[in-house]
Formats: structure tokens, C-alpha cells, sequence
């Protein structure tokens, strides 16, 4: 506990030396009051944390961010174009950030999710299920590119489990984490460790080769 108070408190003097170019300030206007001007503000925090990499000595860093909402039960369509529109800020401030520090190439966003949404409506919104869809940007992802099969769009379709829409995922966790493990610097012999379900999985079936340039 000791070691965690002295670490935060160095993180929060290095980072108030940290330049951004960008006016995180009134980005954080533009979002949604609550997650998601704290969501903004996360990235910011990001941001500040790559533009000091130096003081913190750091050859490669992994960020987590967080932003909830999405429990879309009830209210689907005013739900996803709040959270849309937060991610949309906080990302297109994070890359002009990034790309002011000259560092673009060298990072790699990628969303994650514990669960999709339904197709069919219950109604009033959508319910939980298994597949769907993620992005990727960064200065050395081949862009433009959707990887996996696009399933169709019915209830009655061969992906679809049952009446309600939840769809079976055509690529597992895998066939994203594999590219970006390597990028990382992970060696092949080390993958198996990493992901211990890989071998489960074929290149060129599951597993893209052409994610980043």
C-alpha cells in the first residue's frame, strides 16, 4: 500500500510537466456531463503519461480505459449516440495528440467488451449476447480493412443462436491479440503462453497476418 501511495504521488508530480498540444480542456466540454468527460479525461491522462515517457523511463506501456453506458435494455438509440459521440471526441482529440508528439506510429488503440448486443429489439432496446464488432486505429494499422466475416442480419440467419438475435463471433479474441502481441515485441515461442487457446486457431482462417503494415 506504502508503494502505491509514493508511486501515485510521483506519477502526479511528472505529470505536471507533461506539454499536450491539445485543448483537453474544451474537448472535455463536448461530451456527455459524468463517464463521458471522464472518459476524455482519461485519454488526457494517457496523453500526458506518453508525453513524459521519458521521466518515467518506459520502453512499452499498456493503458486501460473505461467507459460504461451501454447498458442499452431500455434505451438503445439516445444510449449509443451519447457513448458515440464521447468516444468519438476522446479519440479524435487522443490521435491529434498523438500524432502532434510524433509518436502515432508507435501506438495502438484497441476497444474490448465483455459482451454484444442483440439484433432484435426486446422491445424498448437491446439484450446481451456473444459476438461483435471492434476497431483498431494507429499510426502502423493497415486501415480500411475488416477482418473476420460479416454475419447476416436476421434472427433466422446461420449465426444467429436464437429468436432474440445474439450472434455467434466468426474470429475469436485471438485473431486480434496475436498481431497485437507481436507488435508488442511478444516472441512466437512466447504466444502460447500469452494466449494458451491460440492453437486451437488457424492463420488465414482466424488469425489475420496483415494487421499492421
Amino acid at each position: 500500500m506504502r508503494q502505491a501511495l509514493e508511486d501515485s504521488e510521483r506519477i502526479s508530480e511528472l505529470l505536471k510537466d507533461a506539454k499536450l498540444t491539445q485543448d483537453w480542456a474544451g474537448k472535455v466540454g463536448q461530451a456527455s456531463v459524468g463517464q463521458g468527460q471522464g472518459f476524455v479525461g482519461q485519454m488526457q491522462q494517457v496523453a500526458g503519461v506518453i508525453a513524459s515517457r521519458e521521466a518515467f523511463e518506459a520502453e512499452r506501456d499498456v493503458f486501460y480505459v473505461e467507459l460504461g453506458g451501454f447498458d442499452t435494455h431500455a434505451d438503445y438509440r439516445d444510449a449509443v449516440a451519447t457513448r458515440f459521440n464521447d468516444i468519438n471526441v476522446a479519440l479524435t482529440t487522443f490521435v491529434a495528440e498523438m500524432k502532434a508528439q510524433g509518436v502515432w506510429d508507435q501506438v495502438a488503440v484497441q476497444s474490448v467488451s465483455e459482451f454484444g448486443r442483440t439484433i432484435a429489439t426486446n422491445g424498448v432496446g437491446t439484450d446481451h449476447a456473444w459476438g461483435g464488432n471492434h476497431f483498431l486505429i494507429g499510426g502502423g494499422v493497415n486501415g480500411g480493412t475488416i477482418h473476420g466475416q460479416y454475419p447476416e442480419l436476421r434472427v433466422d440467419g446461420p449465426q444467429s443462436v436464437s429468436g432474440s438475435g445474439p450472434m455467434l463471433p466468426t474470429s475469436p479474441w485471438e485473431a486480434i491479440w496475436k498481431p497485437l502481441a507481436t507488435w508488442m515485441g511478444v516472441e512466437d515461442t512466447q504466444l502460447a503462453k500469452v494466449m494458451p487457446n491460440l492453437h486451437a486457431f488457424k492463420d488465414g482462417i482466424h488469425l489475420p497476418k496483415d494487421v499492421f503494415s
